[in-house]
């Protein structure tokens, strides 16, 4: 029993160091006059509500295991689909020492968003050092978990788990299937990356290589092995097969440490279900980047898009590919994403996921104030910024950052939903580990009796309008001749915003920037969908500007409904709200506005 030493026996202490140099960034210079400074004070210390964050993707519960100790590292791998998620503590000691565990929990168990745990996995031939949950993945009603320290056949050979929902009972959610190599090595340790979609499997190795799992392979429900995967160019010391993702006929296999590109570059490989002939799983794309260290640390895919974490240079940074960029089939890259407030060291990329339109990177190493290694992820989406910009539109940090929490170690991100692992996080005993929910603004309804409230706040939301029905009595939005495909949202704010409601009246900014089809916007208020009083609307915010914006002073406590639609009945697809209360004041307030603006705190309108 050798698998990866270090995790024998749980370390106590936070030892970690590095060297950081952090600069001060003027924001404004020359400031004269007291009643400047005055109001500048007042600005930045008496209101919080001045300043513009992006509010989406809001914490909505800690989740902490109920058998928590010290060293479990509950939240070392993260998964979530649906309403359910998994959390895997693979140095859990309630089998053996260091056996390891993982855990269920359910959106609405213990209450509405309550996020209960409702099962702890563990495995059926657990033994001492199994690593059970050192990876986890789901989809629909069923779990994986893998424990790379198994020794089915010799020393760390790993293994893999599967979990029903209802096998045994109504969520009892009980094991069906121990998953091994069917050429298994010692110290292979299989397991240790495992993705799933759409009925197939990926379970990577530390041994240079991965395999493909079948759902109905040998069998109904037999998930039985169909391919061995290896890297064309395979050498000894890449690290091919520590990270994997899967999208239905696609798979990707990340390399940190394979050297093409200059030594510890690192690499991932595409490999294509029918490449080379039915069910072959043939490479059909090496990626590769330029000025990367430990490209392939962490890999996903959903769809045509993956996305590979490169952790090792310069803070960090993950890359999005998309199929079909550069030609058809063909893998290219998209963007490059880096962190907002990147800085030396954050290993940024270290985790990535991703899901739809929404990717999600951690950083572990982020400090976070006086709190060193405390982390942060970061949230982008596909059409902030303009067309497939992936643009940065949240950095999460815990409700209770703390010092050495690993915050962004693990991410995941499904339908609205992301859940980050800081492993080392310590309310349930040293190093107990726990993990954060986070959920982002409601997508629009078609139905405008069923409209999502948004946050009062300055906000970005998100949805599409693609195959959005109308309702009886709904009138034309814009004079577009409709309504086509509208979607709806509801907006009020109990109150004006703090300080400057003495100084004028507030106005709500609405814009659909960053939506990939010809819009119309209208903002109404108004009992029913047939009884409505437009507020404001716009077709095109300019000569050449497809997209919408409109603006206008609200009432604090009035229910406004925005409406988006296209222009025409084709003009369909992704849609990107931005929402923003602008304080409108007098003089004074003139002034403020601009010091925000120099500040960066407010955007230009």
């Amino acid at each position: 029993m050798n698998f990866l030493q270090q995790t024998k026996t749980k370390t106590k202490t936070k030892t970690k160091t590095k060297t950081k140099t952090k600069t001060m960034k003027s924001y404004i210079t020359n400031l004269r006059g007291k009643s400047i400074v005055i109001l500048l004070t007042c600005l930045l210390f008496c209101s919080t509500n001045l300043i513009a964050d992006t509010n989406v993707w809001e914490e909505i519960k800690k989740l902490i295991a109920f058998d928590t100790d010290d060293g479990d590292w509950f939240g070392y791998s993260v998964a979530v689909a649906g309403d359910v998620a998994v959390i895997g503590a693979y140095l859990n000691d309630s089998s053996f020492k260091n056996a390891g565990a993982a855990y269920i929990f359910e959106r609405n168990a213990g209450g509405d968003n309550a996020w209960g745990q409702v099962k702890k996995l563990t495995a059926s031939d657990a033994q001492l050092g199994d690593g059970f949950g050192r990876s986890v993945a789901i989809e629909g009603n069923l779990a994986f978990v893998g424990a790379i320290g198994v020794d089915t056949y010799t020393n760390d050979t790993g293994a893999v788990y599967i979990f029903d929902r209802n096998e045994g009972g109504s969520n009892a959610w009980g094991e069906i299937k121990k998953l091994t190599a069917s050429d298994a090595q010692v110290y292979d340790s299989f397991g240790q990356a495992v993705a799933v979609g759409d009925d197939v499997a990926i379970i990577g190795t530390s041994n240079e290589k991965a395999y493909i799992f079948e759902r109905n392979q040998g069998g109904v429900n037999a998930w039985g092995e169909v391919k061995k995967l290896i890297a064309s160019d395979a050498d000894a010391g890449d690290w091919f097969g520590r990270s994997v993702g899967i999208a239905v006929d696609v798979a990707i296999v990340g390399a940190k440490l394979e050297s093409t590109g200059g030594e510890d570059a690192g690499s991932a490989y595409i490999f294509e279900r029918n490449e080379g002939g039915i069910n072959i799983w043939g490479e059909i794309k090496k990626l590769t980047v330029t000025n990367a260290q430990y490209f392939g640390v962490d890999v996903a895919m959903a769809g045509d898009v993956a996305i590979v974490g490169a952790d090792g240079a310069n803070g960090g940074a993950a890359y999005i590919f998309e199929r079909n960029t550069g030609g058809e089939n063909n893998w290219g890259e998209m963007k490059k994403l880096i962190a907002s407030d990147s800085e030396m060291f954050d290993q940024f990329g270290n985790s990535v996921a991703v899901a739809g339109n929404v990717a999600i990177v951690g950083a572990p190493f982020k400090d976070y104030g006086v709190e060193t290694f405390a982390g942060a992820a970061y949230v982008f989406e596909r059409n902030i910024g303009g067309a497939n910009a992936w643009g940065q539109v949240k950095k999460l940090i815990a409700s209770n950052v703390g010092n050495s929490d690993m915050f962004g170690n693990s991410v995941a991100v499904a339908g609205g939903i992301a859940v980050v692992g800081a492993y080392q996080e310590d309310t349930g005993g040293s190093q107990a580990g726990a993990a954060y929910v986070f959920e982002s603004a409601a997508p629009p309804s078609e139905m405008f009796d069923n409209a999502p409230s948004l946050p009062d706040d300055t906000e970005i939301a998100s949805g599409n309008n693609i195959d959005a029905a109308t309702e009886p009595g709904e009138s034309e939005h814009a004079g577009n001749g409709g309504p086509y495909h509208s979607v709806w949202w509801d907006w009020s704010k109990s109150t004006n915003t703090l300080l400057l409601e003495t100084l004028g009246n507030d106005i709500l900014l609405v814009d659909t920037h960053g939506s990939d089809f010809d819009t119309v916007l209208a903002v109404y208020t108004g009992p029913t969908v047939s009884n409505l009083t437009q507020i404001a609307a716009n077709d095109d915010n300019g000569p050449g500007i497809e997209t919408s914006e409109v603006y206008f002073q609200f009432n604090s406590g009035e229910t406004y409904h925005i409406a988006v639609d296209g222009k025409t009945s084709i003009d369909t697809g992704n849609i990107v709200l931005n929402y923003e209360v602008i304080p409108e004041p007098g003089a004074i307030g003139a002034v403020i506005s601009y010091l925000l603006l120099v500040l960066g705190i407010r955007r230009h309108s």
